[in-house]
């Protein structure tokens, strides 16, 4: 793994621990939703969380730059959701007590249909991989001041995770997680935007 992966995936770690705690420490407020607990455990859960979230869409985004641009485009929603499906699975562990089985299935939990199990993974912090992918192509080909690299990053967290806080409580989580999160990895990514986002 190369030393921009290792700085992503380490910063995502970090912000996803962050966002864990802060849901821990219920602060500022605790999150809405009743049939939730936080335990201790839920902090490393995080830091696993946020590392594969920052980590999939950029080595993504590596393994891809020199395929033609339609494959590039299309594997955004692909990006998306083996993101939301992975990076779910450690919360999902802390968060819920069941079979290591229905944690691996969690799309499928309740019954849900084909459709469901398709969609599900990207309001499930799968919309905040695919948008950080999408800006590392939008800014392929192009000199990327080191700013918007933070400025997409904060983006792709507040934006993809807005639907699942709207749902678990409160939305303005989003911004204070998606923040955090996306201010972490954008410096990651930041460090090396010329490179990172201009390579051909």
């Amino acid at each position: 793994m190369n030393s921009l992966l290792w700085r992503v995936t380490v910063a995502g770690g970090l912000g996803g621990a962050a966002s864990a705690a802060l849901c821990y420490f219920a602060w500022p407020v605790a999150v809405q939703d009743q049939a939730v607990s936080f335990h201790w455990h839920v902090i490393p859960a995080g830091l696993a969380h946020g590392a594969l979230l920052a980590l999939i869409p950029v080595l993504a985004f590596r393994l891809t730059e020199r395929r033609r641009a339609a494959l590039r485009w299309c594997g955004a929603l692909l990006v998306a959701w083996v993101a939301g499906y992975v990076s779910w699975i450690p919360l999902d562990t802390s968060i819920v007590a069941r079979s290591v089985l229905a944690h691996l299935a969690w799309p499928a939990s309740g019954g849900s249909s084909f459709l469901s199990i398709l969609w599900i993974p990207l309001p499930y912090f799968g919309g905040v991989a695919g948008l950080l992918y999408l800006s590392l192509l939008l800014g392929r080909g192009a000199v990327i001041r080191p700013w918007f690299a933070i400025a997409f990053s904060i983006s792709a967290g507040t934006l993809g995770s807005l639907w699942w806080w709207i749902e678990w409580g409160p939305w303005y989580f989003s911004l204070l997680h998606g923040s955090i999160w996306g201010l972490l990895v954008g410096l990651a990514l930041s460090r090396t935007a010329g490179s990172a986002f201009a390579r051909e």
